[in-house]
């Protein structure tokens, strides 16, 4: 078994300094880990630490809540256009075409979803 480094080796001043900057920019320990060469639990523990102690630099506000699928969508197709989503998750837009028939789509994307019309 291989001994382990004392942990002054650990935490030097700069990985300190480090750590606690990225935490503060609320970079993930999994990242702030990574950067640094440790584990995830290594980087938990000494923020937790920091923390109690009164060290942490922080944000210190509230966290931003999390966005709903509603708030990511566009706002909504024009009154007569063609309601199929288009794009990227982060770049959803409308196809906005004249529709056709009776349906919410326009006549290539009322094909594509099996031809409904109603």
């Amino acid at each position: 078994m291989t001994p382990l480094a004392p942990r002054s080796l650990w935490w030097t001043p700069e990985r300190q300094e480090r750590a606690l900057a990225r935490n503060a920019q609320r970079v993930s320990y999994a990242a702030i880990a990574l950067e640094l060469g440790m584990t995830t639990n290594k980087i938990a523990g000494f923020l937790s630490r920091a923390r109690e102690r009164g060290e942490e630099r922080g944000w210190r506000g509230e966290p931003e809540p999390a966005s709903t699928l509603e708030d990511r969508l566009p706002k909504g197709p024009k009154a007569n256009g063609c309601r199929y989503l288009t794009g990227e998750p982060r770049e959803f837009g409308w196809c906005n075409k004249p529709i056709v028939g009776h349906g919410p789509y326009c006549a290539r994307h009322a094909a594509r979803c099996g031809g409904r019309d109603a």
